[in-house]
């Protein structure tokens, strides 16, 4: 899917042979597959072929059987490997702990997501019934104080592959907890090595600024961290609201006003912004968005074109790619309002609200949390369970396009990307939040 790697023919293979398959297996429910041309395609009907192919694939991951069948899964590890001509051969890769410190695991170059955290877990020792709440992380780091996520690692994805090809430099793989309901922690607190995995993770946290605390907190946190006592520590590390939460770069925001410049936090069932108007005057306001008062969002893609030189007489120096994130908020009991927010973590973020919207629901179908806590979460899109909004967004108008959003091939399938502008069109199959709740009496 990558416009500037060329497609071989061997890969074309691939794809009708994956569609035979899969239609040969599902029939129906398979969505259609765009017709093939018969004659050589120009570079814009090469690009809206491509476009209908990853809206093809993005239609499939939202199916649940199909997404997590091995059909699609082996797909889509095999074209990465043929997309990136990587070679099978055992390679080490280094993941970065809580702690700070690098954990090398040897592995071969094609191993997918869950292979690899196992052999981080095996490396760190971390017991196998933990593992699931556990996950790989793909980011970015600048010293202690400084962490982006940029997603969470989906089971169809090679994290070998997704770290060499990510156009972010520096970028690596981090071993994080993959839920957000603090309540978890319990489950993981009773193992030795998940305690201290726990502990090295709220201690980082508060360090880099995730977890705010106050003088007096802070110098009780200090004592506990100096004399070593973990779960005394985290028991007053989860007092403070922002525990758990994980925190994105600052972003331009549409709330309260255009062009607002917000830090965002997602975690505890909430997604919260601290946003300054514009210019950066005037006082902070913080705003906590109740996930359960979401009812749909969508992650879109802006190609825009970068001008440089005198107002008037500039010349284009190439494309980049914005990702926006907007969700549907019931601000009133029959007023809904739709809050965007311009950040390349967009993807992270959508995977942080459907983790949540996903723990919400296992809470309401009466999971057992020591289940849950177990059990692998899946975070992707699909049309049971969680759903979300899946929004295709066309491509600017603007000529002379030639260079590739910076997007790569998970981050599309994950998040349901279409890369095209202007408008938001909404596909057929549209999803909604099924976690979302009315406002009652109580909350006016």
């Amino acid at each position: 899917l990558s416009k500037s790697i060329p497609v071989s023919d061997s890969l074309r293979l691939k794809v009708s042979l994956f569609v035979v398959q899969l239609r040969r297996v599902y029939g129906t429910r398979e969505p259609p597959f765009p017709p093939k041309r018969l004659f050589a395609l120009s570079d814009a009907q090469t690009e809206e072929r491509r476009r209908q192919i990853e809206q093809y694939l993005q239609c499939i991951s939202q199916d649940e059987e199909m997404s997590k069948s091995e059909l699609v899964t082996s797909f889509l590890r095999k074209a990465q490997q043929d997309t990136w001509e990587v070679h099978e051969a055992q390679v080490e890769v280094h993941v970065v702990l809580p702690s700070g410190e690098t954990s090398p695991v040897v592995i071969p170059n094609t191993s997918p997501t869950h292979s690899v955290l196992q052999a981080v877990g095996v490396a760190v020792g971390i017991p196998d019934d933990l593992l699931p709440n556990f996950g790989l992380f793909l980011g970015h780091a600048e010293g202690e104080r400084q962490l982006t996520l940029v997603r969470r690692l989906q089971e169809f994805e090679l994290p070998f592959v997704s770290v060499i090809s990510s156009p972010i430099k520096g970028s690596c793989l981090f071993l994080r907890t993959s839920y957000l309901d603090r309540e978890l922690d319990k489950f993981v607190m009773a193992d030795a090595v998940g305690l201290k995995l726990l502990y090295q993770q709220a201690v980082a946290d508060i360090k880099r600024g995730w977890c705010e605390v106050d003088a007096a907190q802070k110098q009780k946190l200090a004592e506990l961290h100096k004399h070593g006592t973990f779960e005394e520590f985290l028991r007053v590390a989860q007092s403070l609201p922002q525990y758990g939460c994980v925190r994105l770069d600052k972003c331009e925001c549409d709330w309260p006003e255009p062009d607002s410049r917000a830090a965002v936090r997602a975690g505890g069932g909430v997604l919260a912004c601290r946003s300054t108007r514009p210019g950066g005057q005037g006082t902070t306001e913080e705003g906590t968005f109740r996930v359960t008062r979401i009812r749909s969002w969508t992650v879109t893609s802006r190609v825009e074109i970068l001008v440089s030189g005198e107002e008037g007489g500039g010349t284009e120096g190439g494309s980049g790619s914005v990702l926006e994130l907007a969700f549907e908020y019931l601000v009133r009991p029959d007023t809904l309002r739709w809050i965007k927010l311009r950040t390349q973590q967009a993807i992270a973020l959508s995977l942080c609200l459907q983790t949540m919207v996903n723990e919400i629901l296992q809470q309401r179908a009466g999971r057992d949390k020591e289940k849950m806590s177990r059990e692998r979460f899946l975070v992707s899109m699909s049309s049971g369970g969680y759903r979300v909004v899946a929004d295709i967004c066309e491509w600017s108008q603007r000529p002379k396009v030639s260079k590739s959003p910076n997007i790569d091939f998970g981050e599309r399938i994950t998040a349901g990307l279409s890369l095209r502008l202007p408008g938001i069109k909404k596909a057929d199959n549209v999803h909604s939040n099924d976690a979302f709740e009315g406002i009652g009496e109580e909350d006016l």
